[in-house]
């Protein structure tokens, strides 16, 4: 028997308003075609179904009413060029608003949406292996056969029912990760993108001036970009009524007719790709209920807004939740995608929201089909069936968690005892110090080993990046070695969706109260201290920045110290004298700036005698066949020796000089974007030049002390990366993934490295940005190291080594330009 072709097609009987896929084969029996069916709700096509729950004929069918409504959008089209429109990551929902745009402008937009075999051959085109099922899928769709292709970044986006949010760092990285890989197989499709913070407004003024751009490239008429807007703006409002109302009316027959309404919650990109949502909505139907888009589902007017959840799609995901607990009749279903970095924390969130509720949460790869989920839906249909309990309010306390969490002033947190983030090898001591030195309790947790990741992961699920689990591990570690008997804080991290740290301290609040710790543990967010005053956080600086550079001279002399381990003894002799500087006792207000002044001056001086001490044991630092190293990636695991296994030590090991990226880096670009993500900088304009002027100052000032002795140190300027990353992955998405791309581009065409090596955590999503764009610079020796705790294979290690001993030497420490290093295949756009 041979299987000739294989296809699908909707039953259509009348008598049945199931509407199931039917799957079709021929096969080939001794030269004889014949038709296989099979599939469906029924016995007409699959026997083993006949005892399954069935839907009313007259049952409504929100996924389908919903793609209708899409279509008849995506069939507009003007008289100009061809535009090709991706159907994929953020772009889904708002399709209405880019084709009626296009068409609008003159020209006939062409939607891009994912076939079957959009995800198979986007894994063959996508360079960030671990990426998610839409990135992949976005590598296959936009590989069409057109010219020009308009794909935006939606930076935030709107809600029709309230709230919004942003997109995340790879939907927004995504247009530079196909234009990269389009151009490294030769495709010359001309990829034009530009940033849309449709969640200020359609007709926002940043919005117009985007879309006169891309007009200006495209062919469209400039003239007609005012109208196009607004008849845009009509579109999809007019779209978003739609949904509503077919929501509206699909709740109102299962309430009605009392069949089970699910809300089928997740980033849109998945839960309407029939790939990657792997058939589960078409199971839900076929198992007799009535599946609900969250995008169709209509919110109340008081649903929470849910403020800490910065994804938009999240949010709304986490607010339909909210909303369907309080109805009771309806009841939420997850579906996420394999390495989903919002999804990591979203799903515990929503798990937390829905506890003694029945819901569910299903992960798809997009590989997996629809076979392996439908026990796992009929299980959650048979708790939904058995449900008797009626409308059931989310707790306060869950609801609250995702409020706006403020500092409480330390002015009443006298007898509160804090205990500071486990960061880099030495920076938890330092924060530690600094409290303690204005007469707080503070202690530090870390630094970060097996233990802490150990305890860490007993609380997580495993899906939340490596740092997360060090960190709260190292808390976890703390509380248990001294068990809180008076109120405690822990001083965590916080952000706006640069990444995942914006969720980091909600999962801190879930596991306290599980552990039955929340009515004596807090969680207090790094931010400057009003009531300290200003010169804290500069003084915090100081002691941060003296750290950098102790951590960078280390990195860079263990190579060539005569002695092992030398290096890392003059390291922890420096860092605990930082750390007395630091404790000593500090005022307040205006005297605080005196006391700044002091600890400035007595650090420089300590800084100038590290130097002359690193200097000696480098001294013996090997010639000839050496070669350096920048050590890039992220802030966290590039700075902890146990969360990157080492690599700076394993490095030197091989002879080779370690630059690593300094913490400074990150922190002035994060104050020049105005954002508050990990080190909770001021984003009032004033607030934050203070904040910017005190960086760059503090900056200079510490490594003047040590350059005359160590000139390779790299003292880099933020508008250096900004340049640098130009044309590889523009401003968005804001984070790690521009000073990263800047960092390593900057350094090699200056001659300060023979190689890089980039360390991130598995599954990180600015990371994957980076390499999705570097991985196409030829001319570069690049590791990529993803870190989640396992060993780093000693071999990538030795590989790298010879590879960089094979090349001349080129690493000078001089500021000499470098021409554009070479794409692979590259074809300008």
């Amino acid at each position: 028997v041979d299987v000739v072709g294989r296809s699908e097609f909707q039953c259509r009987d009348k008598r049945c308003a199931t509407l199931c896929t039917i799957e079709k084969t021929m096969v080939s029996v001794r030269g004889a075609r014949k038709t296989v069916v099979s599939g469906g709700a029924c016995p007409k096509f699959e026997v083993a179904t006949a005892t399954r729950p069935k839907l009313p004929v007259d049952a409504p069918s929100p996924f389908d009413e919903r793609r209708a409504a899409v279509d008849r959008y995506a069939a507009r089209g003007g008289d100009g060029p061809v535009v090709g429109v991706p159907a994929v990551g953020a772009l889904v929902g708002y399709l209405p608003w880019l084709t009626t745009l296009l068409a609008e402008l003159g020209l006939r937009p062409r939607v891009l949406e994912p076939g079957a075999q959009s995800l198979a051959d986007g894994e063959q085109r996508c360079y960030s292996f671990d990426a998610c099922a839409p990135v992949k899928v976005a590598h296959g769709v936009v590989d069409a056969e057109v010219d020009r292709v308009w794909f935006p970044k939606l930076v935030t986006l709107p809600d029709r029912d309230g709230g919004g949010g942003k997109t995340c760092p790879m939907e927004q990285g995504l247009p530079d990760m196909v234009r990269a890989s389009l151009r490294a197989r030769g495709r010359d499709v001309h990829v034009v993108t530009v940033a849309l913070p449709l969640g200020h407004g359609w007709s926002h003024p940043r919005v117009a001036a985007a879309v006169a751009r891309s007009a200006a490239v495209l062919g469209g008429s400039l003239a007609r970009v005012p109208a196009a807007l607004r008849a845009a703006a009509r579109a999809q409002r007019a779209y978003e009524v739609e949904l509503a109302r077919i929501g509206r009316r699909a709740l109102a027959f299962a309430r009605e007719r009392c069949v089970p309404a699910v809300a089928v919650c997740g980033n849109l990109h998945v839960i309407h790709d029939p790939v990657v949502n792997a058939g589960i909505p078409r199971v839900l139907r076929e198992n007799g209920t009535i599946a609900v888009p969250m995008d169709c589902y209509p919110l109340g007017a008081d649903v929470p807004a849910l403020e800490r959840a910065a994804w938009a799609e999240t949010r709304r995901a986490l607010r339909v939740a909210v909303d369907a607990r309080r109805r009771g009749d309806v009841f939420p279903l997850l579906i996420t995608s394999f390495g989903c970095g919002p999804a990591s924390f979203g799903e515990q969130v929503f798990d937390d929201l829905l506890r003694g509720y029945p819901h569910a949460v299903l992960e798809s790869d997009g590989h997996g089909g629809t076979a392996g989920y439908v026990t796992r839906v009929q299980a959650f249909l048979h708790s939904v069936r058995k449900y008797a309990g009626g409308a059931s309010p989310v707790p306060f306390s869950r609801v609250r968690r995702l409020e706006p969490l403020a500092n409480e002033s330390l002015a009443r947190e006298r007898d509160t005892r804090f205990i500071t983030i486990a960061m880099g090898d030495g920076l938890s001591p330092i924060l530690a110090a600094a409290l303690r030195s204005y007469g707080f309790d503070a202690v530090a947790s870390g630094p970060p080993d097996a233990e802490a990741l150990a305890l860490g992961r007993r609380d997580c699920s495993g899906k939340e990046c490596l740092p997360y689990q060090l960190v709260w591990g190292s808390f976890r570690k703390q509380l248990e070695r001294e068990p809180p008997r008076r109120r405690t804080a822990l001083v965590q991290v916080s952000g706006d969706g640069m990444c995942r740290n914006c969720m980091f301290s909600v999962k801190d609040q879930i596991t306290l109260e599980r552990i039955g710790l929340d009515d004596r543990v807090t969680v207090r967010h790094v931010a400057q201290e009003p009531w300290l005053g200003p010169a804290h956080f500069a003084k915090v600086w100081v002691g941060v920045t003296a750290w950098d550079i102790l951590h960078q001279l280390a990195a860079y002399t263990r190579a060539g110290e005569r002695d092992a381990g030398a290096a890392d003894v003059l390291s922890a002799r420096y860092c605990a004298e930082v750390e007395r500087i630091m404790e000593r006792p500090g005022r307040r207000g205006a005297a605080g700036v005196v006391d700044l002044a002091r600890c400035r001056r007595e650090v420089e001086a300590l800084l100038r005698d590290a130097a002359g001490a690193f200097a000696r044991i480098g001294a013996d630092r090997p010639s000839g066949d050496g070669r350096t190293v920048l050590l890039s990636g992220d802030i966290y695991v590039r700075l902890d020796a146990f969360a990157s296994d080492d690599v700076a030590r394993r490095l030197a090991a091989r002879g080779l000089r370690v630059i690593v990226e300094p913490m400074s880096v990150l922190a002035e670009y994060a104050a020049s974007e105005r954002i508050t993500d990990l080190f909770g900088l001021p984003t009032s304009l004033v607030a934050n030049a203070v904040a910017r002027q005190q960086l760059v100052s503090i900056r200079r000032a510490l490594y003047a002390a040590v350059t005359p002795l160590h000139p390779w140190l790299p003292v880099v300027d933020v508008r250096d990366l900004r340049a640098a990353a130009r044309g590889h992955v523009d401003r968005y998405p804001i984070g790690e993934a521009p000073v990263t791309v800047g960092s390593v581009l900057h350094h090699w065409r200056r001659h300060t490295c023979d190689g890089v090596v980039i360390a991130s955590p598995w599954g990180c999503g600015p990371a994957l940005v980076s390499e999705s764009v570097l991985r196409h610079l030829a001319d570069i020796p690049m590791l990529f190291v993803y870190c989640d705790g396992s060993p780093i294979d000693d071999r990538r290690l030795d590989a790298f080594a010879f590879q960089l001993r094979r090349r001349p030497p080129r690493a000078a420490g001089g500021a000499r330009s470098r021409p554009e290093p070479r794409r692979r295949a590259a074809v300008d756009v």
